[in-house]
């Protein structure tokens, strides 16, 4: 049997698992520590190539890192049957990014794509194969009677995952991972005032620019310029209007409900997106260093941001 590749967030803080199984049913196939993760994209029996193809999508994916609590132990899958017991993770906006970055990983290595919501969960057992219905009666009067875990984790990188070869010592093996670094850049949310506009954006560069021209004064706009590929409009196309002046090669583009302007097209970068930091959500400016842009003299000195 060919086995089974994934790509994964591992579970590196494990001291909780030994009091979870410690009541297990003796018919569960227990996870160890090793084992542990959340998974992104299940490839399948894809074949090795086509794993590291989506091995490859996986480190270009924009990354970045989370902190969540593992919560209560959950029966996956069919409620009557269920192919694992797994302790659901708590964990604002994983979800959100499995779901957006799954297909990509799935489609390089020619696997099926996963219709269904993200459920963030890390599996600690399975029933055995030849499990019988009082087992799996067992399993999820296990699964009912142990209190939430709270317990905090932090999932900072990524992983290629594939069957090990000694199920003796666990049931996967990690073949690559890399973690959240300078390689791996952060993705923030952000909008504007009333919320009809959403954005997300990959920073690779924390610098924003702090430009005196004479539009960007009365706004107040501080500047971080990205690629076409680091932004996406989420929602409120619709609700954008633009306004231009000068040349009218930059778009400044606002929400026409509350006004406020939080990305637009830039003259100096007509290619790209010009994001206003003081729009990402949370306390992400804080992140940011401020640095001066001279643009009431924009012809002398726009060649320094090129």
């Amino acid at each position: 049997m060919p086995p089974n590749w994934f790509i994964g967030l591992p579970v590196t803080e494990t001291d909780w698992l030994d009091g979870v199984l410690e009541s297990a049913p003796a018919a569960m196939r227990r996870y160890r520590e090793t084992d542990l993760h959340a998974t992104v994209a299940f490839l399948g029996p894809c074949g090795e190539l086509k794993a590291w193809d989506a091995w490859e999508v996986a480190k270009a994916t924009a990354f970045p890192g989370f902190e969540g609590t593992l919560r209560g132990l959950q029966g996956m899958g069919n409620p009557r049957r269920p192919s694992a017991f797994s302790l659901l993770v708590d964990a604002p906006k994983l979800g959100d990014w499995i779901g957006a970055a799954r297909d990509g990983m799935l489609k390089a290595a020619d696997a099926q794509l996963d219709q269904r919501k993200p459920l963030p969960h890390v599996t600690v057992a399975r029933p055995g194969r030849k499990s019988n219905g009082r087992a799996l009666r067992e399993g999820l009067a296990w699964a009912e009677s142990l209190e939430p875990l709270d317990r905090a984790i932090r999932l900072d990188h990524l992983a290629l995952y594939t069957w090990t070869d000694d199920r003796s010592r666990g049931y996967f093996r990690i073949v690559d991972e890399r973690r959240r670094g300078p390689g791996i850049a952060p993705v923030y949310d952000g909008g504007c005032h009333c919320g009809a506009v959403r954005f997300r954006v990959t920073v690779r560069d924390h610098r924003a620019l702090d430009c005196n021209c004479s539009v960007c004064a009365k706004k107040g706009l501080l500047h971080l310029i990205v690629d076409e590929g680091a932004f996406e409009l989420v929602q409120g196309q619709d609700a954008l209007s633009t306004y231009t002046f000068g040349t009218h090669t930059a778009k400044h583009l606002f929400c026409s409900t509350c006004g406020v302007q939080a990305f637009y097209r830039p003259r100096s970068h007509p290619d790209c997106w010009d994001v206003n930091p003081r729009c990402l959500d949370g306390d992400a400016l804080s992140r940011f260093e401020v640095v001066p842009f001279d643009g009431a003299n924009w012809e002398q000195n726009v060649d320094a941001i090129r």
